[in-house]
């Protein structure tokens, strides 16, 4: 984590043969590739973004780290023109117990309620709690006991007070993994630390497969490429990826074995 640790271990990757650099650095780009859906970008583009000579160079300059593996995904971002969408927040405005107003982002159908057990206040750590069969979602502080004491982790979900209420960027990534208990649960984590909203999911799972939609709202780029990377090193999780445009006009729940249970949020 210190500065000189960082420079050896970058002095440690440039002493090593070109051949392994390269080939590290064209995996890099093909996984980055891959996870943002942005197959027209291709070697030679980012070539002239970074100002290399060729993309041998290209790659090997990656494998070393003399250009930041954090750097290759900004910058294929952007080369993809309709990354987001703009839209306005659907929100729903709350007041608390004493008073003071707030706004939190609408969760999909359900109606929104502060928890009468902790009363929770404009600002503070918040969980929506999904009782099932209700269309109601309760507003729990995050240390409150019902909260704690929760066995249905799955019907907890960590959300946070909206700053503003202007526009903003919206994204859908797709999920695939094997499924376990409390995985939707870790899921929802990354993003929330990341300061971005789950405005929607659906998708379908059976015993063993999970295949995920999420529709995120966030305000820049830097927070979607750290989201896809943390829920890319989630145990069970198999591939994580940006959908573009076409994916997500076209999308319909994906056909598993029978015994599938859909959801959606």
């Amino acid at each position: 984590t210190t500065s000189r640790a960082k420079r050896k271990i970058r002095e440690w990757f440039r002493r090593q043969d070109a051949d392994v650099l390269i080939r590290r650095g064209r995996e890099v780009v093909r996984e980055e590739r891959r996870r943002l859906n942005a197959q027209h970008v291709t070697a030679q583009m980012l070539t002239e973004t970074f100002q290399v000579e060729n993309t041998q160079t290209l790659y090997r300059h990656i494998g070393s780290g003399t250009i930041s593996v954090c750097d290759v995904p900004h910058e294929m971002l952007r080369h993809i023109p309709e990354i987001f969408t703009k839209s306005y927040r659907d929100y729903v405005e709350i007041s608390d117990h004493t008073g003071q107003k707030g706004w939190l982002s609408r969760f999909g159908q359900h109606e929104i309620r502060l928890a009468k057990c902790c009363q929770p206040l404009v600002g503070d750590k918040i969980v929506v709690r999904i009782a099932e069969h209700t269309s109601i979602a309760r507003v729990h502080r995050a240390d409150c006991v019902t909260i704690v004491r929760s066995t249905r982790s799955e019907n907890l979900v960590r959300i946070d007070w909206l700053n503003s209420i202007d526009p903003v960027m919206i994204v859908y990534i797709r999920l695939e993994g094997y499924d376990r208990g409390g995985l939707l649960r870790d899921i929802s984590a990354p993003i929330t630390e990341a300061g971005a909203n789950i405005v929607m999911s659906d998708g379908i799972r059976n015993d063993k497969l999970l295949v995920v939609r999420l529709k995120l709202e966030l305000e820049d780029e830097k927070k979607l490429i750290a989201i896809m990377h943390q829920l890319a090193t989630l145990q069970n999780i198999i591939t994580v990826q940006r959908m573009s445009m076409q994916e997500i006009q076209n999308w319909e729940q994906p056909s598993l074995e029978a015994e599938n249970t859909a959801f959606s949020s």
